[in-house]
């Protein structure tokens, strides 16, 4: 891309505009940090090793050997990050001759673009939850499936048999579910959900959900089931599929990471052999993934 030109922006050179709009409104604050795990890669290409626990004791008739266990080893993956840049010249005319503070605007794009890119990103693990083609959790299997293979040959299940858009009934399987989680070796365990995620289109339906002391939606004056478990949303706004929801432990508990092995670098240059100014963005980090399907519960919708 050639650099910025007076040639090609004449018209903020020019003394009679009144306004000049480059964006309106305020900047969406990020996200992603309040429900993903953000990690600090260690080095480019890491790799992650499944492994159970010991399973169930079994009986230990009188006078008879112990039945020795052993955890099972399971799968890998690995984790590599891809890079992301962009900037843009100006040329020192048009930086010294624009007259209304355009180009130093410009210079705060570059954040927007880049926490754009972030948020894009981070979401990878939600956006792709139901298909293989981006990633696949340890039992090579989508994040969100009806068939999760444990090291134990068992198979569980992470999504509602039956399609249910965001709501009371939903988010009732949802949460017994994590009441019935069981680890590789069939152990009943403790995972809590703490966050339904959804789209905008939503957010009236699960303040009445989440909101009332009675069932949402009846006449009956019946009791809200699920108000004492505590359940919190948040609305995004980088799902790609509107009717998709999340149900979630909280950070830590769940493994849906987002890999940054280099934060946003912002760099200024003038180009000595132009007097151009440069200004350009860099940063590094995977599509956000998750090796663990534990935590996570979801539905199309």
């Amino acid at each position: 891309m050639p650099p910025i030109r007076t040639e090609n922006f004449s018209a903020l050179l020019a003394p009679n505009r009144y306004k000049i709009y480059v964006e309106t409104g305020q900047k969406r604050p990020k996200e992603f940090p309040a429900w993903i795990n953000v990690i600090d890669m260690p080095y480019q290409g890491y790799i992650n090793q499944q492994i159970s626990g010991l399973g169930p004791m079994v009986e230990k008739p009188e006078g008879v050997q112990f039945t020795y266990d052993q955890p099972i080893l399971g799968n890998t993956k690995t984790h590599t990050a891809l890079s992301y840049g962009s900037g843009f010249e100006i040329t020192y005319e048009m930086w010294r001759d624009e007259l209304y503070g355009v180009m130093d605007l410009l210079a705060a794009e570059l954040r927007r673009i880049s926490d754009y890119r972030m948020e894009l990103d981070a979401h990878n693990v939600l956006n792709t939850a139901f298909v293989t083609t981006s990633y696949t959790v340890f039992d090579g299997v989508a994040l969100i499936s009806a068939s999760h293979v444990g090291l134990d040959g068992v198979t569980r299940s992470n999504t509602p048999s039956v399609n249910v858009q965001a709501g009371l009934t939903g988010f009732q399987q949802g949460i017994i579910h994590f009441h019935n989680l069981t680890n590789e070796r069939g152990i009943p365990m403790v995972m809590v959900p703490s966050w339904v995620m959804i789209s905008p289109q939503f957010v009236f339906t699960v303040q009445e959900t989440l909101g009332s002391a009675y069932k949402p939606f009846s006449t009956n004056n019946e009791i809200n089931s699920i108000t004492e478990d505590g359940l919190k949303y948040m609305v995004s706004h980088y799902l790609t599929t509107n009717t998709n929801w999340f149900m979630f432990s909280d950070k830590g508990d769940h493994d849906m990471n987002f890999n940054v092995i280099t934060s946003p670098m912002f760099d200024y240059f003038d180009d000595p052999r132009t007097k151009n100014a440069v200004f350009t963005v860099y940063q590094a980090h995977e599509p956000s993934q998750a090796d663990e399907w534990r935590g996570v519960y979801g539905a199309v919708g």
